[in-house]
Order: C-alpha cells, then structure tokens, then sequence
C-alpha cells in the first residue's frame, strides 16, 4: 500500500504556503491593481499564517475584517461619498493596494523608485487617512502595499488618526522580496496592534527599572550603607542612564571642579 506524503498545515487548516516561492510568484506579477490586490493579500495571510478576510456583508457595523469596507467621506465643499477602503480590520489597519509597472507602459502604474512613483505612493496614503479620519475608532496602523514590491508602514496610536512613519521615517518602508525578514511585524500589525505602541514599551521599562533600583536600594541598605549614599548612589544612576539615553558625552556632562 502506497502511502501519500503529508502535506504541511496551517493553524488555520489551509496547506501551508512556501515563502520563497509565495514571494517569486508575485515578483513576476505584472501591473493589475484591481486583478491582483484581493489574490495578493489572501496569499499573504496564508504565507503569515493569519485569518483571511471575511466576505463581506454590506454592513459597516458588521464588516470588520474585510476587502472593500464602506466609509462615508466629506469631501471639503461637505458633500458626503461612500468611498471603498482595500482592506480594512477593526481595531487593526487600514490597508491601501497599489500595483507599480517596471516599465512605464499605458495603463500601467508608475516605475518604481521614480518621483512619480513616490508621489502615487504617498496620495495613497492620503487617501488611507482620509478613511482613517472618518471611523469612529481610528485603527493603530495604516499600510500603503505597492503588490510585490513594498509596504509603507505608519502608524498612530492615540485616536486621532494622526500617523507617522512606523517605526521611524526611514525605515517604514518593507521590502517585499525581504518578506522573511518583516513577517513578525506585520503578523502583531495583523492579530496585537498594541504590543507595538512604543509607549507601553516605555512604561514597561520604565517601571522594570524602577523595581530593580528598589532592589539594589534595599539590598544596600541592609548590608549597613546609610539612606543617604543610597539615595545619592541611585541618583547617579539614573542620571547616568538618562546621559546615554540622550548621548551625552563625558565632557558635556561632569561636573565643574
């Protein structure tokens, strides 16, 4: 009796998908916005191993996790449109797909790294705020996805649909062909939005610091040193880490003898 090999699954119970070859698929893909975005992004979250998108119904209450959400619009002059967002999560992102061309062709979108290419790529962005502005929740993360090429990653964690480049301007921007590299981020952007907020990173730290100096405080004043030295000692540092938080040199900060 013959017995089939296994075939790899997914938490998800979908066959697992190959990296490398899920990324010199789409590498080769040509410019089709339209005829590549949904196909594109469902592989995706199958090569992340993340739900896909739910059909839709019709029902922004409803819709939370789908392709082509409806949001309402206002445009300057007050006028009110129902526009399309190309995938949408609650509580999550707001992703806008584009599909540039390698060579300028008709119909076919922007070459890549060119002036024109950078300027479609940030109107896509606009256009991601935009929608962004008008949710009731603004979600954490906003994604320009250029398919096969890159994703521009801002994010804006307070509700004011205010987004800056994630992590810092000049490295928002995920190559494609480094998907590996980049899979854990967008993987929390996908399912833990939050973990990411670098606020909470500070607070953690923060108050880790703040246990480990009352440790080194209480364990100093048992071994007989006076509260004062203690508290002097503590001082410096923190002021010590604050000096290399901040790069401070030697020179700028000693003392005055």
């Amino acid at each position: 009796m013959t017995t089939r090999p296994s075939v790899p699954r997914s938490v998800y119970g979908r066959a697992a998908m190959n990296l490398p070859a899920f990324i010199d698929r789409w590498l080769k893909s040509g410019s089709s916005e339209r005829a590549n975005k949904d196909s594109f992004l469902k592989e995706l979250c199958q090569v992340l191993d993340l739900p896909e998108p739910d059909p839709k119904r019709g029902d922004p209450e409803k819709d939370r996790y789908v392709f082509e959400r409806d949001v309402r619009v206002q445009a300057p002059d007050g006028k009110v449109t129902t526009k399309f967002m190309d995938l949408y999560k609650e509580g999550c992102f707001v992703l806008e797909a584009k599909q540039s061309a390698e060579k300028t062709a008709p119909k076919a979108g922007a070459k890549v790294s060119t002036e024109g290419w950078e300027n479609a790529m940030q109107r896509a962005c606009t256009q991601a705020m935009r929608y962004a502005e008008n949710i009731a929740t603004p979600p954490p993360f906003l994604i320009v996805c250029d398919i096969a090429h890159c994703f521009d990653v801002y994010a804006g964690f307070d509700g004011t649909a205010r987004y800056t480049p994630f992590p810092i301007p000049e490295k928002k921007r995920l190559p494609f062909a480094d998907l590996a590299e980049h899979a854990d981020l967008l993987r929390a952007i996908w399912t833990d939005p939050l973990q990411l907020d670098p606020a909470r990173h500070a607070k953690k730290v923060s108050e880790d610091v703040a246990g480990l100096l009352a440790e080194v405080a209480s364990d100093l004043e048992r071994s007989g040193n006076k509260a004062e030295l203690v508290a002097e000692f503590l001082m410096r540092c923190l002021f010590t880490m604050f000096a290399e938080d901040v790069g401070c040199s030697k020179r700028t900060c000693s003392r005055t003898p």
